[in-house]
Formats: structure tokens, sequence, C-alpha cells
């Protein structure tokens, strides 16, 4: 009886051979079931391969690929010489066999033991773009149709900062131009701008116009109105002023004829081009207006270049939104994972830079700050108006609280969180210090006690605040007269430093030292910064006051990647403690005994007025430029007096003194025909005097809003005092004012000197018992300058920085007190009085000598008269604001109502703007800095925005730090992405995730729709299989192919192999499910942990030292080539070894146990004894057994059908065919081409091709096997044609069952009719046609209860590089048994594993085994 098997269902072992399935067989090496002719479904010998590479670097590693969109195949490539490697990126044609060198550098910074995981993407049309990740090194890209500028000549690099994905950068400093005539920054003739501000972003971008971050915005500044020219002197400032942008405003300006010119330091030349974009804000209300992005400019080479932004539209390239300046991308460092789909770029397992920010705080703790005063008399860099001040010069503050922090540059352009510079220490106090409060009356001279003494009467025992710091600025000058020292002393109300723990040293090492050498604690309560209050100035102080700013010292970088830094300061919308600043006037009584206020109570004539007595006294009328021109009143708690005006008066022009009355002229309405006595008082007061007093704190009883009334109104406006329990009125038409009442009895809490009495007009501030910046991480910093110091600073650099938040604005006030009488027979008299208040200084968070009036129309000017006071010209300005109402409704008793119009009070809020709209904050108190992964995200999808082809830059560069999903973290980091049929999948160590992200088009395949918000990654990540155990994942991101079946991966957790295509295919079910689970998982990486308790860190089959899988696809045959790299530590040493990593490899510095075995990160050594340890690799079969393998798929038959003899380090595939590199192959070296005509013959070395397959008896009753026949076809290509070969077929055999086996017997061809089937030596084979038979089959086993094959490493390790599932156990082999007296082969079934290894380069082609069997012995 005979019984036959075909090849059609591949390598089935999960059966008991006496249950082969038909058409399977168990184990075949280096065979194909399809050949170059089809020839299905026999089984042939594998084609080979062969070098195809001319000026490959063959002594070099490959460590990654990418296919591209033509043939090409761009290759990574490890240099591994120790000093200068040349590691490169070259494009490898496999039509020619060429390889050309693209670019080459030792930047690149590769390694062999972390491959390249690289996609490609065309964009423009043409352009050649690779983005490439080894989870290593930076998440680089490089486009390799523009590499000009980059690499040299000889593809050298010239810089690898331009493969960057998120690019490093240098920050450039932003500085107002000096132009001709010396203005800065605003120039006239060539411009067309609103008035308003305006501030720049600027960013960078490269040769192909991909932009990095918006870096930076600058500071504000300012365009308005007439001639900038006119800000040079005091004469002609005023006439540079505001007005609206709204051409339905009565005071629309339209464009001016301006530009405004830039100086720009510090440029990074590393990109092409540099870009500004302008940020204006020209609304009247001073919102943002519009964002103009300019065409990019190219970057010089030289340092510096000025830049001029002119408004015309030839400029701007497009528009954008302040969101998107503001928007900072998310920083990506690492990137475990990456794909294309939909037109976005997605990443998984990102990291940023993880900085040990802990070390940081302690040199922001030391350092020193100072504070400085500078007098307004310079018009060039100082006066309000003027482009510097906003951009670099404006004041702080003066007796208020600031909180100051550091911002730390890195190399790479990253910026650091702000770090907290703590205020001095209480009680500071130099031996030149300077205070007029130290040793004067009532005020103790112990300055051990400085800071924290009692406040003397007056100081702050009236308003609650009984220590003088919180009473009064304690800032200290370096003596009397100077303009520099120490700042006031501000601790919080009872907040204290957090307990922070460094990765190093405990929670009190965190906060340092400060810059006195006191150690910041849990305990010490949070210290900030109080300005110099305004008794701190020069001997003679300037009539136009100071500019306050910070000197910093003590400035010392964390760490040597630290390259520069800037300062900020706390936004202190809503952290003051001075609310406004403005003059506090006596309200005056009238004859029906009540409190008026008009313009006169400003600068009063003391006999003029009779001014209260107790109790209707002190009553104030506070008057501040933000009541006055934005209606703003403050809840204050009390005043503090800060100048006292000694003596308004002023020589004035065109009278003679400040009080010019009772001047009468006849005024003639032309137009009316009619005419009018015009009798005018005008009054001219210079608040230019001032003394500074000790300091005289006052508790608000009662404050309210007092609007300015209305023209007729003869009431005013009354405000109803409820302590006081009397009304007030504001009878002005043109001042606003804010009522204060301060307690009626003075004698009791003012020592001396109470400055509330009737002939005084003080200036101070109105200010809140506030606790400041209490928060620290909840503060919002501003940075100073919009020019960063980028320098080695050293300990005793001063760094002195103004930009804060204040004007020093010289601000006029006008009021006009009006009365008409008689009547037109008679004559109309008009009488009025005029007030001037002018020369004072205000300190104010907006600009008001950027006010505004009307061009066109009279009545609605303002008083501008360039700070020449002349009564000729306040007369006629008076004048000039008188108008007649000719409705009916005007005319009484034959009387014509004339108005006189009330001054203007107009202003566009964009000049209140000068910060920066950068914020920066501190580190969260709850930041855990210690965390391996403080800055990693392992379980983590970021997504880019979409980009189209039209798009000149590249969308997938942007990620926004909100664009993510995070998977659930029990399954593992993420490990891989890929898309395969237009699906994203995710795979992790544990399992494989679907990603949705076309939310509304999804239908699983469990038939649910899936109905989503249309973002992207909206809808939850699903598990293609949920399991509780590793199932699905992947560790190992090169052991995924993609093919046209589906992606191919190998877990080696669940020891599985996959096919990801509308679902998961597990492999290992096709025949292989035990060969996989004993053979799937990496042996060595769970010996090392099991022996060191760490994990092994090379995972690649890239290096010598690492173990993993590696996969490819054949595409011409239609295979899964997977190749498992993996090691097992023999007995004799698994003990022995020790981890002991190291930064280099020095085989000196080990372990010094004896006979110890460690791996130092770079390579294993073995103490022998010797004094030197010794070099040990992987292939030394005395200290490792290989458990590698290399195995094929074809989905032809969806069978694994081969074994093959090669162990690549490194596979990939093309159009149409695969090539490899050879793992520790003594032939040839180089790059592969696998197919060629050499079969069996892999990097130079032929070896052998085996086919083991089940002739089947009967499962239920045992046989004798007779014969074998096989049909079996040799073939030799001659000229491309394949020539039969009779006289060639296999050239050996093993017959074998259970219990039985011929053991290796070479085979011959009968060369006669007689001559025997089998000797000693061979077993002889007879042809008949092209089918082969051999009969009388015997057993050569010694001992039939022991095993006829062994799969141990002693009797493997011969050929330790060529796999073998088994082989024949020789020690249980009679060879000296005579052939017929050895035993048929009986069982269940036979087993034959035929061998072919001919020394020609044959091709083998194996159609049907067939046996004969008999029931019988014989």
């Amino acid at each position: 009886m005979e019984t036959s098997n075909t090849f059609a269902k591949g390598i089935n072992t999960d059966v008991h051979p006496k249950f082969q399935p038909e058409g399977s067989y168990r184990f075949a090496l280096n065979a194909a079931v399809e050949t170059e002719l089809g020839e299905m479904p026999s089984i042939a010998n594998e084609l080979g391969n062969e070098i195809c590479a001319i000026n490959y670097p063959s002594e070099k590693v490959l460590i990654g690929h990418c296919l591209t969109d033509n043939e090409d195949i761009v290759l990574f490539i490890y240099d591994p010489e120790p000093v200068r490697p040349e590691h490169e990126i070259g494009i490898y044609n496999p039509v020619d066999c060429t390889y050309t060198t693209k670019a080459k550098g030792t930047c690149l910074n590769f390694s062999d033991k972390f491959p390249i995981n690289a996609i490609f993407r065309i964009r423009n049309g043409c352009e050649r773009v690779i983005n490439f990740t080894d989870n290593n090194e930076e998440y680089r890209v490089i486009n390799l149709s523009s590499l000009e500028g980059i690499v040299d000549d000889n593809a050298n690099i010239l810089n690898c900062e331009y493969f960057q994905y998120s690019r490093d950068v240098q920050h450039p400093c932003l500085r107002v131009a000096l132009l001709e005539g010396g203005d800065t920054g605003i120039g006239e003739g060539t411009g067309t701008l609103e008035i308003g501000t305006y501030a720049f972003a600027v960013r960078y971008m490269d040769k192909e116009f991909n932009p990095t971050d918006w870096i930076m915005t600058s500071r504000f500044i300012p365009i308005a109105d007439e001639a900038y020219s006119h800000t040079r002197n005091t004469g002609t400032i005023t006439l540079y002023d505001g007005g609206s942008n709204n051409p339905e405003s009565e005071y629309y300006v339209g464009k001016v004829n301006k530009h405004i010119k830039l100086t720009v330091l510090n440029q990074d030349t590393a990109f092409s081009f540099i870009q500004f974009a302008v940020i204006k804000r020209t609304s009247d209300d001073g919102t943002i207006s519009g964002v103009d992005v300019l065409y990019p400019y190219p970057v010089p080479a030289a340092n510096g270049f000025t830049f001029v932004y002119t408004g015309n539209e030839s400029q701007v390239q497009g528009t954008t939104t302040l969101e998107d300046i503001l928007a900072q991308r998310q920083n990506i460092n690492t990137v475990a994972a990456h794909a294309f789909t939909e037109n976005r770029l997605m990443l998984g397992g990102v990291s940023d830079d993880n900085i040990d920010y802990s070390q940081y705080q302690k040199f922001a703790t030391k350092i020193k700050t100072e504070w400085v005063k500078t007098p307004i008399t310079n018009p060039i860099n100082a006066y309000n108006k003027q482009a510097f001040y906003y951009m670099d010069n404006a004041s702080f503050m003066e007796d208020e609280v600031y909180s100051l922090g550091v911002v730390y540059i890195h190399a790479n352009g990253r910026l650091s969180p702000v770090f907290h510079i703590p205020g001095r220490a209480p009680d500071t106090v130099p031996n030149n210090a300077y205070n007029p409060q130290i040793g004067t009356a009532g005020i103790t001279a112990d300055t051990k006690a400085w800071d924290t003494g009692t406040s003397a009467t007056g100081h702050g025992t009236i308003i609650g605040l009984n220590r003088r710091w919180k009473s009064t600025s304690t800032a200290l000058a370096y003596g009397a007269n100077t303009l520099k020292g120490l700042m006031g002393y501000w601790e919080t109300a009872s907040e204290t430093y957090p307990a922070i723990t460094t990765c190093n040293d405990t929670a009190s090492t965190y906060w340092g030292n400060d810059w006195q050498g006191n150690a910041i604690l849990p305990t010490t309560k949070i210290r900030h910064h109080r300005m110099p209050g305004s008794e701190l100035k020069s001997a003679t102080p300037t009539d136009t006051g100071y500019r306050t700013g910070v000197n910093f010292t003590n400035l010392e970088y964390p760490n040597t990647d630290v390259v520069g830094h800037f300062f900020v300061r706390g936004d202190r919308a809503n952290d003051k403690t001075v609310l406004a600043k403005g003059l506090l006037v006596p309200l005056f009584k009238t004859d029906s005994n009540k409190l008026v206020f008009d313009a006169s109570s400003i600068a009063p004539d003391q006999t003029e007025f009779n001014y209260p007595a107790s109790p209707l006294d002190r009553q104030f009328a506070f008057i501040s430029a933000e009541g006055q021109f934005k209606d703003y009143s403050f809840d204050g708690t009390y005043f503090k007096v800060e100048k006292v005006i000694t003596d308004p008066t002023y020589a004035a022009t065109g009278g003679t003194s400040n009080v010019d009355e009772d001047i009468s002229s006849i005024i003639i309405d032309v137009e009316h025909d009619k005419q009018f006595t015009r009798n005018s008082t005008t009054n001219i007061f210079n608040f230019r005097n001032y003394t500074t007093p000790l300091v005289k704190n006052y508790k608000i009883d009662f404050s309210a809003w007092a609007a300015k009334t209305v023209f007729g109104n003869k009431f005013g406006t009354t405000v109803y005092d409820a302590v006081r329990d009397n009304n007030v009125i504001n009878n002005s038409v043109n001042i606003n004012f804010q009522l204060l009442t301060f307690p009626i009895s003075p004698s009791t809490h003012i020592k001396s000197g109470d400055l509330l009495a009737k002939d005084k007009t003080l200036y101070g501030s109105l200010r809140a018992d506030n606790n400041p910046f209490s928060n620290l991480t909840e503060i919002k910093y501003l940075r100073l300058n919009s020019c960063p110091s980028i320098s080695n600073p050293q300990l005793t650099t001063n760094y002195t920085y103004y930009g804060g938040d204040t004007f020093m604005a010289r601000n006029n006030w006008v009021d006009i007190t009006y009365k008409q009488e008689g009547t037109e027979d008679v004559g109309i008299e008009i009488t009025s009085k005029a007030y001037f208040i002018s020369y004072l200084t205000e300190e104010s968070g907006m600009n008001p000598e950027f006010r505004h009036g009307s061009k066109t129309d009279e009545r609605k000017y303002y008083f501008q008269f360039n700070y020449q006071h002349n009564h000729d010209r306040l007369r006629d300005y008076l004048n000039s604001k008188i108008y007649p109402l000719y409705e009916d409704t005007q005319v009484v008793e034959d009387k014509t109502i004339y108005i006189q119009a009330p001054e203007v009070y107009a202003y566009n809020d964009s000049y209140s703007y000068m910060d920066s709209l950068n914020i920066f904050y501190s580190i969260p108190f709850g930041y855990e800095f210690c965390k391996d992964c403080a800055e990693t995200f392992p379980y983590r999808i970021y997504y880019s925005e979409l980009d189209n082809q039209e798009d000149s830059a590249d969308k997938t560069r942007i990620i926004y730090p909100n664009n993510y999903r995070d998977l659930e973290g029990n399954t593992g980091s993420i490990t891989d992405m890929f898309t395969t049929f237009d699906q994203l999948y995710v795979t992790t160590s544990n399992t494989v995730y679907l990603i949705p992200t076309r939310a509304q088009q999804i239908t699983s395949n469990e038939a649910s729709i899936y109905l989503g918000t249309g973002e992207v990654l909206s809808l939850a990540p699903r598990q293609l299989k949920t399991t509780e155990f590793a199932f699905g994942g992947q560790r190992l991101f090169k052991s995924r192919t993609t093919t046209e079946y589906g992606t191919f991966y190998v877990d080696d957790l669940s020891s599985r192999p996959f096919l990801v295509s509308n679902q998961l295919n597990d492999l290992s079910n096709t025949g292989t499910r035990a060969f996989w689970q004993e053979n799937g998982r990496l042996n060595f990486l769970d010996q090392f942990y099991r022996v060191t308790g760490t994990r092994y860190p090379v995972k690649t089959t890239t290096s010598k030292i690492g173990v993993g899988y590696i996969s490819t696809y054949d595409p011409r045959y239609k295979r899964v080539i997977v190749h498992k790299k993996d090691y097992k530590l023999l007995p004799n040493y698994e003990f022995n070894l020790v981890y002991s990593p190291q930064v280099t490899d020095s085989p000196l510095v080990g372990n010094s146990d004896p006979d110890a075995l460690w791996f130092n990160n770079f390579n294993f050594y073995h103490n022998d004894n010797s004094g030197i340890p010794t070099l040990i690799t992987f292939d030394n079969i005395t200290y490792f057994e290989n458990k590698s393998f290399t195995m094929s798929y074809s989905f032809l038959t969806n069978s694994w059908i081969s074994f093959h003899s090669y162990f690549p380090s490194y596979m990939f595939n093309g159009f149409d065919n695969y090539y490899s590199t050879g793992e520790f192959s003594p032939g040839l070296q180089g790059l592969f081409k696998h197919g060629a005509p050499v079969y069996q013959t892999y990097y130079g070395i032929k070896y052998d091709h085996i086919i083991d397959l089940i002739a089947l008896h009967n499962a239920q009753q045992i046989k004798t096997s007779n014969t074998v026949s096989y049909h079996s076809n040799v073939y030799f290509k001659n000229n491309g044609d394949y020539q039969w070969i009779p006289d060639k077929t296999f050239n050996g055999l093993i017959a074998y069952n259970s219990t039985q086996s011929t053991a290796y017997q070479d085979l011959r061809i009968k060369s006669g009719l007689f001559q025997m089937d089998e000797s000693d030596e061979y077993a002889y084979v007879k042809r008949t046609d092209r089918i082969y038979h051999l009969n009388n089959l015997r057993d050569r086993i010694a001992n039939n209860t022991l095993p006829i094959w062994t799969t141990s490493w002693n009797a493997l390790q011969s050929s330790p590089f060529n796999y073998i599932d088994k082989i024949p156990n020789i020690a249980n082999i009679n060879i000296n048994n005579f052939m017929f007296e050895s035993k048929r082969l009986k069982d269940y079934y036979l087993g034959v594993r035929l061998f072919f290894n001919p020394a020609e380069d044959l091709k083998i082609v194996t159609d049907i085994v067939n046996t004969t069997y008999s029931n019988r012995n014989r």
C-alpha cells in the first residue's frame, strides 16, 4: 500500500507526527514554496544572496532604512570608528546596486544599539522628506531634496541642528534703532501706520520656510500723531499726541506717515530667514486689533542688522491671531514611535528635555537686587512718549511691592520656568545706609530693627500696620543723594516657602541661601522687593521725577547648559498695594455751608475761600489720571502722602503772575452777527516744586466717586458721605474725583506735622493693605525687556533694567468755571476762570501725555501749549471754546445761551500697554523633580496640525501641547505606530490599539458606527484584543514589516507572530504555536533580568551585543522573513553575570571577583585570572548558546514554510526584492540582495537545503515501511534556461519514526540494476523517469528507549550560526550493525528528512513524497 504527501500547507509541528495533516511537513531549511517559475505546490531550495552595493561602506553598520516613492531606499548607517565616526544617511538604488552618501557626520550620533525608525513622504509635489527617530537622540527630519547649504560638496554635514524636528534656537535681541537727529525707533516720511502701539514677534525659518515657534514678543512701541521730532524737547513734546482710529470718531486721525526701525542683535545664523509678526493695538479700547505676519527676511551672516516696519501692504505676507503668536509648540526630544495618517504626523512615547530643575532655585535665590533711579531729564531716552521708554526704559512704581524672578536660557534655546528671586533679609542696614527717616524725630535710631521695628506714630499704627516695613518702604540708599541702594523689605502675611526636596538633597537645600548668606527655609516667610519711595532722591530733585529700575548682581548659571537669561517681574494686575497716585486737594465751604469742589480747590487762593472747620473737615478730593481719563475709582484703605506742593505760583508770560484776573475783551460772533463781553481770569500753577515729607499714612474712613457734572446742572454732582452724614458737591464740568474722608482727630494718631491742612495740595498714593504675590506658583511674570542676556556672567556683573509697568507722565489739568449774565439788548457778559495745572509728574499705569482732542473742532481741543505758560494763549484757548446754542429751546428771555465747552480728556487706551505679551510661570509646588519620567510621556499620542501640499511650511512640524490622547498606562509604553489599510494602530509592550482618526466615518468590525466630534483623536483608542496578560503587543519595532496583506510583527512577550489586517491574526496558529511558545521569547532578556535585576539595555539585532527581532517582506514571493537574534548564557557562567554600567568602555573597570562575567553597557568581559579581563562576544560558544533563528511565512499558503541559514543583522525590502547585511558572517561583508541564482548560498557560504515530512500510514495501526519515493527535479540554469540534470538528487537522508532511525546516510543514484539498495556507508537511489526510490530502510539506533534526536547545545554548537531544529543523537547510533541484521522501520508513521547541498549552484524542486508499507515484518 502507498501514501503520499505534498507541501501545500507549510510547516506543522503542533500535532503528533502520526496525525500530521496532509500537505504539511515538519521542517524545512532554506526552502521556498514558490520559485521564479511558480511551480507550486512543490517545495524548492531557496535562492541565495549576493553583494549588490557599489560604494556601500561595508565596514559600517546598517541601522535603519526607509522606502521612498520610487525604487530608492534611504539607508541610515552607523560608523563604529571610536574616535571620529562618520555616520551617514544615503540613498541605495537597488536597480543598479549603487549607494550614494547624502549626508555624513559625527553629529548624527547614531548608535548600533538604537536602530532607526524612519517614515517617508512627499511635500510640495516633489520634495522627499524623511522623519526618523531612534528613541535615543532628538527626533529629526531631513529633506533629501534640499540639502544645499546643509552639507558640503563631499556630503559632510555642516550643522546637524538643521535636522532637528524641534530646532535649537538662539534668542535674538530687539531694540529700537537710533535714528538720525537723535530720535529712537520712529522715523518719518516712509510708512502708513495707524496710531496706537505695536509689538513685534520674531521667529526663524529654515530654507524650506519651516518656522520655529514665535520665540518672543517685544514690548510695545507707540505711534502717535504729528512729527515724532516734537519729542526731542519740552517745547514741542505735547504736540506729539494720540487720537482715534475710528473713522466715526470726532477724534479720528487716520494713518500717519511714520515707520518703526528696530535693531536686531544676536540673530541665529543657522537659519535662512527671520520673520516678524506685528501685533497691533490700534483700537481705541486698547484691544489687539490685528496681527500681521511679514514676509521672511534673510538672516544676515554678520551679527546685528536693522529692520524697518512701514505698515505698507507690500511687507505683509498674511495675518494670524494672537493665539497663534503666543501658542508654544510641544517640544519634542525623543520619540518612540511615529506615523503619518491623513496628512498629520502622529508621535507616540514622546519625551521632552528632562532637566533637573531642582538645582536651579538655589542659584536664583542668591541673586542680589538693588534699586536705581534716573532723573527724567534726557528727552531722547526717558520721555514717556518715546519708543525707547516703552521698549526699555519704563519705570517701576515707587514704593510698590514687586515679585522678581529669572528665566534661564539653555543652549538649545529652551527656556526654564521662572525661578523666584527672594527679597532681602530683614533689618539689613549697610554702614553707609541712608534714609531720611533714620535718626529723625519719632523714628528709632536703632537700625538693627530698621525693618521689623515698631512703626512710629504717623507711619503705620493708624492704619493697623505696626511694623515699619509694612507702613513704608524701608529701602536704603548708599549714602545721601545717592540714586542706588537696597530694596525695601517685604514679606507675605503668613505664607512661607514650601518644603521642596531636591533629587540629591533635602528640603532645606532647595531654596539655598540668599546673597547675604541667609538660608531660605520652609519656615521663612516669602519675601519680595519693595521699591524706594519718593524720599530717596538726589540733592537737587528733578522737577520731572525719576525713573526707578532694578540692578541685579551675583548672578551665576546653574550649569554649563545654561547660556543666557532674562529677568521677569510679577504682573501687578491683581497684586497691587499702590492702587493709584494723584493729587489730594481740600474741599471748600460755600456760604451755604456746603462742601464743594471746583478748580480752585487744586491750587487755592487762601484769601478767597472759607475753608471748613471741624466737624466738616478732613474730606478731600483725590484726582488721578485713571479717574480723570477712565472714570476709575479705587477701593483703598489708606493714603500715603509722598509730596507736598510747596510753591504753586508761576511767573507766566502774558500776565503779571500766576493769576491774571479781570481781563475783559469783546468777542465777535461773526457767523451769527453777535458779540459779547468776555471777562477772563487765568490761573497758571506750577507743581514742579515740592518737598518729600517723612512718611504720613492716613486711614480712609469713607470713599465715594464724584463724577464731573454737565453744563447746565446748577446743582453739580452730589455725593453723600455716610461717615460725615453730609453731601459733597462736584461743581466741575471738567474734573472727576474720588472723595476720601479721613478720621477727624489727627492729634490722636499724628505725632506732628499734620499734612491734611487747608493750605496744602498733596501728591501721594491711594493704597490697599494687600498681601501681594503670596502664592508663588500663581504669579504671572512678564519680561523686563526685549533683549535677553546671552553671556557668561560674573558674580560682579551689573544687570540694570528698567522695563517696569509705570509711566512717569507729566500731566496737565485744566478746569474752567463759567457764568453768563445780561441780555442781547444790554449786552451779554461772560465771566470764566481757567485753572491750568502744569508740571505735575504723576506715576500711573496709563500715559496721559498721549491724550488727544479734536483736530478739526476747536470746541474739542485740549490746552496744548507745550508748557509755554502764557496767559494770552490760555485766554485765546478759552475764547475758542465758547459757542452759542441757537435752538429755540435754548433761547430764554431774549438771551442767547453761550456754552463754554469743557476741557477734553480723551485717551486712546492703546497707549497704556507697554508689556510684552509673553507670560511666564514658575514650577508648581507639587512638581516631582526627581521622577525619571518627569518630562516623559510613554503612553501619549501627539498629533500635528493638518498639512497640505500647497503649504510652503511643513505643518506636521507643529504640535501644540494639548494636541494629544493618552492610552491606558496598564498596557505598557508605546513601542510602535503604523498604518494598515488607512487605519492607525499603536502597539504597546502588552497590546495593540486601533486609533480612530476619522470620527465621522469609522465602522468597526462589530458593525458599530462611531460618531464623534470630528476632532482628531476624539474617540477612545480600542484594544484589538483585551486580556489581562500580554497579547498582541510589541517591544521591538524592527520586528514589524508592512505587506499588502497587512502589518506583521512579533510579540515576544506572548511569543506570537501577528498580522494586523482588518483584525488581529495570530500566525502561530497555522501549525507552529508550540514552536513559538517555546522559542518566541527572548531568552537573554529574561535571563539577564533574572540574574542582575536590571533590564538588558540593548534590544536590537543591529548591535553585536544586542538581541531582538527584525523582519522584512519579500514582495516577489509574498513572504515575511523574520529573524530572531537571541542567546542564552550557559549554566557555568549564568550566575557569575554582573551588571557594571560604564560611561565609556574600559575592560579594566568592572568586577574584580574571580571568574566574574560582567556587562558594562558596551561589552561583556570575563575575569579569567590572566590579569586582563577577556572580551566575550555572543559568538563565543563556550559562554553562550545561540537561540537565534530565521523563518519565513508565505501569504500564498498562509503558513510558515521554512527556516533559513542566514542570520542578518539588518533586513529591508524594496519594490520587488529584499536585502540584508550579515551578522557574525565568516563570509563576505556588505549589502546583499536576495533572490540571486546562487541557491542556498548566503553571505558567500553555502548551506544545506532540508525538507522533513511525514509519510502517513495509519494512526490506529503500526506498519512496516518498505519504500520511499519522491518526485524531484534538479536543474542547472544555462543561458537563462533551466536544464534538467537527471543524475542529481538529494545528497542525504534520514528516515525515522518515534524510536527508530536510519541515521544520516549519503544518497547515491544506482549505477546498475543489481547494485544493492543500501550499504553501511550509502543509501542508493533508483530513478524511474523523474521519480526516485529508496528501498530497504533499516534501523541504526542502538537503544530504542533512548532519544534518537538531540537539541542539546553540545551537539548543535558545531554550527552555531546555522539554525537546525534537531540532529541525530550520535551517541545512540550503532554504525557497526550489518545492514541485513538491522530491523526495518516499523511504527504508526515514517518521517523522512532529505538533505541537498551540491557543490554547484543547482535548483531542486520536490513535488510529492510517497511511501509503501506492509502489515507484516520482514
